[in-house]
């Protein structure tokens, strides 16, 4: 064990060589500290009284194969020795781990049952699959993001982020996963790449897709707009909200609501806009920021006995299959979630061959879709 070697060492510096100093003698310099040996899989393995097989299969969270009581006594020799995984096998030979960390910073904690996050991922995944890399996947709100996360993520041979915030905060997230040493793929961030070392973006176009919603409602006579969107900071919302501004801006009088809702049930959606409507007249048009508002949307109107698209407009983000087979009346910007994914491992994939990022921005191509929509409607102008 470590704390033997040290403690073996401290009595050697004691007697010295020789022996015991003699009483009067003065003693010499002390001898340099021997530096402790990184703890190992075979000293946790040791505490724990258990093999380094199992060890490992703890470290690689493969619990299906070691018992929870034994589990727990391995977890608190990891914790009592401060051990921190390594790479294994080739990657201790190679100084490569074949895995990339994919941290997503964002306020949800279901945040995979984001449609556009789960066909993200499924890209990005798939892509590292086929190049013999695996994915280790975080996630975490921006605020609560703690070191110790990061240090694991820095075990990796690459790190992909999706973060929430303002840029300010964004600013100060990707500074410090820069810092890891690591190259960083942003996924959906439009701040600068050059303002980091070793930093790539991959994002859709989400100003470009508003701007496609937004001209399209303006062609069917709308000029009073809402757009409901979740109430956190994300850069995309932003892009898509300035993209709607873009078309209205060439239309004298035309505006748009910002509608902030907590949560993306029914409930929120319904509050959100009972709210809205006692204080503003219906608009021409509301726009959802994905397709489970949309429903809340249409839930809501129904309640109040208001018809989309009768008596208002309502369109849509993200053509996935709720949409598909839910309100696929709605037209709707297709986003490229699951390219956006796989754009991303084919960059990080690029840059740990050739040792830099050749593209440092990539961007994504939105498209409007439209289906059982009704044909010649515009709105009456008051």
């Amino acid at each position: 064990m470590p704390g033997n070697h040290t403690r073996l060492a401290a009595e050697k510096g004691k007697s010295g060589a020789d022996g015991p100093k003699r009483k009067g003698t003065k003693p010499g310099p002390a001898p340099p500290m021997a530096k402790q040996a990184r703890v190992s899989l075979a000293d946790v393995a040791a505490a724990a009284h258990v093999s380094v097989m199992t060890v490992s299969n703890v470290v690689r969270g493969r619990e299906d194969l070691v018992k929870q009581e034994t589990r727990e006594r391995v977890q608190a020799a990891i914790g009592a020795l401060n051990y921190r995984p390594q790479t294994y096998g080739r990657a201790l030979r190679t100084s490569r781990t074949s895995t990339i960390g994919l941290l997503i910073a964002v306020q949800e904690e279901d945040f995979l049952s984001s449609p556009w996050t789960s066909r993200m991922v499924a890209g990005l995944s798939n892509y590292l699959n086929r190049n013999d890399y695996g994915l280790l996947v975080h996630g975490q709100t921006p605020l609560k993001l703690e070191e110790a996360l990061l240090l694991r993520l820095s075990n990796t041979d690459g790190l992909c982020v999706m973060l929430s915030g303002t840029s300010e905060v964004r600013q100060d997230l990707l500074r410090r996963v820069t810092q890891l040493g690591l190259p960083v793929v942003a996924l959906q961030e439009h701040l600068d790449p050059t303002q980091f070392d070793d930093l790539a973006i991959v994002r859709q176009d989400d100003y470009g897709g508003g701007a496609l919603v937004g001209r399209h409602l303006v062609r069917q006579g709308a000029r009073r707009l809402a757009f409901l969107e979740l109430a956190f900071s994300f850069p995309a919302m932003s892009q898509r909200m300035d993209g709607i501004r873009s078309e209205l801006g060439k239309k004298k009088g035309a505006y748009v609501h910002k509608m902030e809702c907590r949560g993306d049930t029914i409930k929120d959606v319904m509050a959100v806009t009972e709210k809205y409507l006692s204080e503003h007249e219906l608009p021409d048009a509301f726009i959802a920021a994905n397709e489970r508002l949309a429903l809340g949307l249409l839930a809501s109107l129904k309640d109040r006995g208001i018809a989309a698209p009768d008596d208002v407009l309502l369109a849509s983000f993200n053509a996935f299959d709720l949409w598909a087979y839910a309100i696929n009346q709605v037209p709707t910007i297709d986003f490229p979630a699951y390219e956006v994914g796989a754009r991303a491992g084919k960059r990080m994939i690029e840059r740990r061959e050739s040792g830099t990022f050749r593209t440092r921005t990539d961007i994504l191509p939105a498209k409007l879709v439209r289906r059982d929509e009704p044909r010649d409607r515009t709105l009456s102008r008051k």
